[in-house]
């Protein structure tokens, strides 16, 4: 909801890509697809500049490049 609230923001081509990579390596992907925490489609999900990884594993990004990295490993 709040994806189309604001808009329906999308992500810069590197975060997507950062988000997607990073969900393919997270031992909570279900069929290579979902995450399996939230149920979402990992493809759509990572597009959405409103979205936040339910286990904190995407870094936060400003206009200017990386912000912040909360990113876990396992």
């Amino acid at each position: 909801i709040k994806y189309a609230k604001e808009g329906a923001p999308a992500v810069d081509p590197n975060e997507y890509r950062f988000r997607v990579r990073t969900c393919h390596q997270c031992p909570h992907l279900k069929h290579n697809t979902r995450c399996g925490l939230c149920g979402c489609v990992i493809e759509q999900k990572a597009k959405w500049n409103t979205a936040e990884c339910p286990d904190g594993r995407w870094e936060t990004y400003s206009a200017n490049g990386r912000k912040s990295n909360n990113t876990k490993t396992s």
